[in-house]
């Protein structure tokens, strides 16, 4: 009696157990017969049997020597959020999926549609060899219980005629590229507004190109190739101004293109397509110390297979501080920047030709490098600058002096000229006075104002101009004065 009471109230505990497991996964249809290379749909649906779930998981076999997959979808899914879309491999004959549901789901629905082809006679079975169904609850609990089984019949079934053969196409002339033969229908002039120049490289694979139609074309045949040579084949009419090509593989690419009027096809236009979207190899920065007065580096140089490397961007406490062109690293180093010093975050953003980047980041103790000093500062310093002041204003005052000599034995010999002469050659004195303190006076301001603008001059020097300006004023009113006194004593005796 004892006994049984025990195993009833062990029944009583498992029945809550067994009752949570409630979902299934079936096939629809379970049953089918087909034939060889005749496709067939399979729905596959998961059953909550009222409970509510949010999410599903698992594997489906087949017989891969008997069925083969030519699609797996997860359209009119119950299931709206995929980590992945169902996949399956014809060689070990699974299909996988993964999906869920943001609301939760407690009535029948598809959960994903399979389409089967006949591969060889025989009978496929499939089933689902493992999955998770789980529970709305917070939890997750896996409330899956079994999935059902479906299997297949595949006849070898009635031989197809063989299809009628298509008649030869009539090979017609290709006009090369710009021109060629005695075609008047011209080539296309491709441009691209993803890819603009072609001699360059682009990090995208998606390319759309575009052309100018002339009036009276009717179609267009084009190809995208590596093969520049390959001639395009897909025609299209009515014509097109442009086409897009998505999820192109790195490299150079060639598209072509041909129109055709009513009568025969042009001259074929080719433009160069370039695309690199992988970053420049991994790297490592570092700093070399060389000492003995020598700069430290950086030694930050990468390689980019494709595109080729562009430039270097180093940034010290979160600006950029230079600048490298590839051209400018010495074996793979750059000067490190002026900056304070002390253990700093260095970050290096590689960039190859299509711009493409790669950053890296490193903690490195930094040496000080000062700021350069302007180039040409020492150059234009001159030491001292009194020397050539003072050499100017000896050369001034001598000349100021020469002058005013040279003038008096002047007017000794014009006092010996009869009084006619006399007043003629003063006239003509005061026109060449003028003229040559002019120019002096010219030749003067100029130096002094280039002196006025460095300085290096002392005030004692400044002071020194100041004091040679009077003078060259105080001649020239002297030289003035008495070529005007002449002037009156020549007038009074006539």
């Amino acid at each position: 009696m004892g006994r049984v009471c025990c195993l009833v109230l062990f029944g009583a505990l498992l029945l809550p157990l067994n009752s949570a497991l409630a979902a299934t996964i079936t096939f629809s249809p379970a049953t089918a017969s087909k034939s060889v290379s005749e496709e067939f749909t399979v729905k596959v649906s998961v059953n909550p049997d009222g409970k509510s779930i949010n999410a599903a998981d698992g594997t489906i076999t087949f017989d891969p020597a008997v069925l083969s997959v030519t699609n797996v979808s997860r359209e009119g899914s119950v299931f709206s959020l995929w980590t992945a879309d169902p996949s399956y491999s014809n060689a070990a004959g699974t299909i996988t999926f993964s999906g869920g549901s943001p609301a939760s789901v407690s009535s029948s629905g598809t959960l994903l549609t399979i389409k089967f082809k006949g591969k060889a006679p025989g009978t496929g079975p499939v089933a689902v060899s493992k999955a998770s169904v789980l529970a709305a609850d917070g939890k997750g609990t896996n409330v899956y219980e079994k999935g059902a089984d479906a299997s297949y019949t595949i006849t070898a079934g009635a031989p197809k005629p063989p299809p009628e053969p298509e008649p030869a196409p009539v090979a017609e002339p290709e006009p090369i590229a710009g021109g060629g033969g005695d075609s008047l229908v011209p080539a296309p002039d491709i441009s691209s507004p993803t890819h603009k120049k072609p001699e360059q490289w682009y990090a995208t694979s998606s390319v759309v190109v575009s052309w100018k139609v002339p009036p009276g074309m009717v179609s267009i045949r084009t190809l995208i190739s590596k093969d520049q040579k390959e001639k395009p084949k897909k025609v299209t009419t009515p014509i097109v101004d442009r086409q897009s090509f998505d999820g192109l593989e790195e490299g150079v690419w060639y598209f072509s293109a041909q129109f055709r009027d009513d009568f025969e096809w042009g001259a074929i236009g080719v433009r160069e397509i370039r695309i690199d979207v992988t970053p420049p190899d991994e790297y490592d920065v570092a700093l070399l110390n060389p000492g003995n007065g020598a700069p430290p580096k950086f030694v930050l140089g990468t390689t980019d297979a494709l595109s080729g490397m562009n430039r270097y961007e180093i940034f010290l406490q979160g600006a950029i501080a230079a600048t490298a062109k590839e051209a400018d690293l010495v074996d793979k180093a750059f000067p490190v920047p002026p900056q304070a010093g002390g253990m700093q975050e260095v970050v290096i953003k590689a960039y190859d030709n299509a711009g493409n980047v790669r950053e890296v980041k490193k903690q490195l103790e930094l040496p000080l490098v000062e700021q350069p000093k302007p180039k040409g500062a020492e150059e234009e310093a001159p030491a001292p600058s009194g020397f050539r002041v003072e050499w100017i204003v000896i050369a001034l005052f001598a000349f100021i002096t020469g002058g005013l000599v040279a003038w008096q034995v002047q007017m000794r010999k014009v006092a010996e000229r009869n009084q006619t002469q006399l007043l003629q050659h003063v006239i003509e004195s005061r026109e060449r006075n003028d003229k040559v303190f002019a120019a002096l006076r010219e030749e003067f301001e100029q130096l002094v104002n280039d002196f006025d603008e460095k300085p290096q001059l002392t005030a004692a020097e400044r002071d020194l101009l100041e004091k040679l300006k009077e003078a060259l004023d105080i001649s020239e009113e002297v030289v003035d004065s008495d070529i005007e006194g002449l002037k009156k004593i020549i007038k009074s005796q006539h």
